[in-house]
């Protein structure tokens, strides 16, 4: 690096929360602490590349931004996830062995190749934010690495969970990007006090949680054997999906899928496992730094 260059670093400067069509055409949820490496010239006055805080209000605005970003949007990834996507006027349909869903352009991001992978993904995103950053300082030659990380953030000193990933959708949040049908998290649980009895339930308790579809009871338009459909208007536009059952974990709660009646759900599958170990908390997070905790009744 020359001495009128520099590289500045932010690190886990927020949580990407989405949903991808895997390679077997399921919707899977997932969650990225994306790092970002900042490189150009130096300012002569301020003796900086960029000033932190700016970047990073401008970092994180490019991948949140409803149109190009990568925050709450299901990602179909060119040439690895399987099915096809066809558009029409503002909406993308995508189809595939298990599953069909029509949603809003601004709600799917288009990824034009690679796999499903920390450094894939990053250098898509990375590549974005390099993209946006150049039109924003056009005169540092600015150059962005990004790193990704899926290390989940403890609200305790215990540090003992098992990570599981869900995808759901929430129509009547106030959060613009949880409005879409298909989008997810990948999240963990947590079982109090840690003790060995309850360090192995907690893995059985993310194994049959992983890969699931949570899904709302007023939500459902449509279910025959085979399949589910749901479907629901927002001021984004109308949003449905269908699922072949044998392809996926349906979950039906009688209340909306956020992650407070989703902890509920959790306690109440396990009440017996939770007693006989001796469980007194039981932690559920959406995606890997927030979350609900409830106290388990003796």
């Amino acid at each position: 690096m020359s001495s009128n260059t520099s590289t500045m670093f932010l690190s886990n400067l927020s949580i990407v929360d989405h949903a991808y069509i895997d390679n077997r055409g399921n919707v899977v949820g997932g969650s990225f602490n994306p790092s970002f490496l900042v490189s150009g010239e130096v300012d002569p006055v301020e003796q900086v590349v960029v000033d932190f805080s700016a970047v990073k209000k401008q970092i994180k605005a490019i991948i949140d931004d409803k149109q190009i970003g990568f925050d709450h949007k299901l990602w179909f990834i060119q040439g690895w996830s399987t099915g096809t996507v066809s558009q029409t006027e503002n909406y993308y349909t995508i189809t595939t062995p298990t599953t069909e869903i029509r949603l809003p352009i601004n709600a799917v991001t288009i990824i034009p190749d690679g796999i499903y992978s920390i450094d894939s993904i990053g250098r898509h995103m990375g590549a974005l934010v390099e993209r946006e950053l150049s039109k924003l300082h056009p005169k540092i030659n600015v150059k962005v690495e990004c790193l990704n990380s899926v290390d989940a953030h403890f609200p305790t000193n215990a540090r003992s969970a098992a990570l599981f990933r869900y995808a759901h959708g929430l129509k009547d949040s106030t959060s613009w990007g949880c409005k879409n049908i298909a989008h997810g998290h990948l999240s963990y649980v947590q079982l109090l006090p840690v003790t060995e009895a309850t360090s192995a339930l907690v893995e059985s308790v993310a194994q049959e949680l992983d890969d699931t579809i949570f899904i709302f009871r007023d939500n459902i338009i449509q279910e025959s054997d085979t399949w589910m459909m749901i479907g629901y208007t927002t001021e984004r536009g109308g949003f449905e999906a269908q699922y072949k059952k044998d392809a996926y974990k349906l979950v039906v709660l009688e209340t909306e899928t956020t992650v407070e009646h989703l902890v509920d759900y959790v306690v109440a599958r396990f009440a017996e496992e939770f007693e006989s170990t001796g469980v007194s908390h039981v932690l559920v997070s959406e995606g890997l730094s927030k979350g609900a905790c409830v106290t388990v009744d003796a």
